[in-house]
């Protein structure tokens, strides 16, 4: 006979360690950021957030501008890890790395070039995260964003 019970337990169990774990990820997060608007005096904040990616290109769309066979629009969303200027009104995000995560919380995967990064625990996604900082894509980009002017203060 099948035991439920067990079942139920075991699935109770795994859903409190997700949310223990979910909880941990944010946390590494929050003390990213908090370091990182430090530095930079608030000129970098970073977050995991969805992309939108929308194929409409086809070789038929170039040479029939009213194509009256065009395929639909594919679009692909995906996490990533992106960073912007807080301190700059509509700051557009600028993507730093690809960011997937298992329901369960971790492994955590960043990944970026031709590097990727996969998660267990804590000390590893820190890991990640310190080396993803030292890409030099990534210095680019937050050069950029710490480089962009502010809105000037009203009433100047």
């Amino acid at each position: 006979m099948a035991d439920y019970i067990s079942a139920l337990h075991n699935g109770l169990y795994a859903a409190e360690a997700a949310e223990i774990a979910n909880k941990e990820i944010d946390s590494i997060f929050e003390d990213c950021n908090q370091q990182l608007s430090k530095a930079s005096h608030g000129k970098i904040f970073i977050e995991r957030r969805k992309f939108v990616e929308t194929d409409n290109n086809t070789p038929l769309d170039f040479l029939i501008p009213a194509n009256p066979f065009k395929i639909p629009q594919k679009t692909l969303t995906y996490w990533a890890i992106s960073a912007q200027n807080p301190l700059v009104p509509d700051c557009k995000p600028k993507q730093l790395c690809k960011w997937s995560q298992h329901p369960a919380g971790y492994p955590a995967v960043i990944s970026y070039g031709k590097v990727e990064h996969s998660c267990a625990d804590k000390e590893s996604l820190e890991a990640a995260l310190v080396t993803l900082l030292q890409n030099v894509d990534v210095g680019k980009i937050f050069l950029t964003l710490m480089a962009m002017e502010l809105p000037p203060e009203e009433g100047d």
